[in-house]
């Protein structure tokens, strides 16, 4: 099926007066030229939007982790603790007993010693 267009017109008025093809496309790039306007700021605002709330999301994720291995580091800390109290008692009641091998261990770095 061959389809033969020699001639394609189009009226269109606007506010009640006819336009000629120029101007109906001059009409038709000032109204392109304003929305693609409008859609540039669009896309710009939502980009500082976006932008604005990633920024605050790392803030929360960087304090949370930034919590968490402070946490982390404490119980380090605790448990290193509670390792060196043990070891000085092992220490003492090794030091201390009436076996006749005595041996004491020293941590001079250590605040317990």
């Amino acid at each position: 099926m061959d389809l033969d267009i020699k001639k394609v017109s189009a009226k269109a008025t606007w506010e009640g007066h006819s336009l000629t093809g120029l101007e109906l496309d001059a009409s038709v790039a000032v109204l392109r030229d304003d929305l693609t306007g409008q859609i540039k700021q669009s896309l710009a605002e939502l980009r500082e939007e976006v932008i604005s709330q990633l920024d605050e999301l790392r803030g929360e994720l960087t304090s949370g982790l930034d919590a968490e291995q402070e946490a982390r580091d404490l119980d380090m800390a605790q448990m290193e603790d509670g390792i060196m109290r043990q070891i000085s008692e092992a220490s003492i009641a090794i030091t201390f007993d009436d076996a006749p091998l005595r041996a004491s261990l020293s941590f001079p770095d250590h605040p317990f010693w």
